[in-house]
């Protein structure tokens, strides 16, 4: 169980890991809801896999891969749902040099902007 407050409102959240069936760690969220005065459950955070909280920047950064793909996404606070808002991507070519792709959402949709070698 992680205590810590994951939607920068300076209230102290929780959230205990779960397993879903593909192998991907993720969480299952309870948010203090100041007027209530109570946890309650939010399902929009489970999408965040490994999260880290900057509090600076008030973005939430999630870490993970998948076979030969190291993903760096990051998320921002839209009416308190978390909303993907770039990835990245590092991963060999073909000529099996490190690449990072940076993607953002632009109109709406995840988009390829960039691509540099490490």
């Amino acid at each position: 169980m992680e205590i810590e407050d994951v939607n920068f409102d300076n209230q102290l959240d929780f959230r205990i890991i779960k397993f879903i069936p593909d192998d991907i760690i993720s969480s299952i969220y309870w948010i203090f809801n100041t007027k209530t005065q109570l946890f309650e459950k939010n399902t929009d955070y489970e999408k965040i896999i490994f999260p880290e909280f900057d509090y600076e920047k008030k973005i939430i950064i999630s870490s993970w891969r998948d076979y030969i793909r190291f993903y760096k996404d990051y998320y921002k606070l839209e009416n308190e749902i978390p909303i993907l808002i770039e990835r990245h991507i590092t991963q060999p070519n073909k000529n099996r040099v490190i690449e990072v792709e940076i993607w953002k959402i632009v109109n709406g949709e995840l988009k390829l902007v960039s691509t540099k070698q490490k």
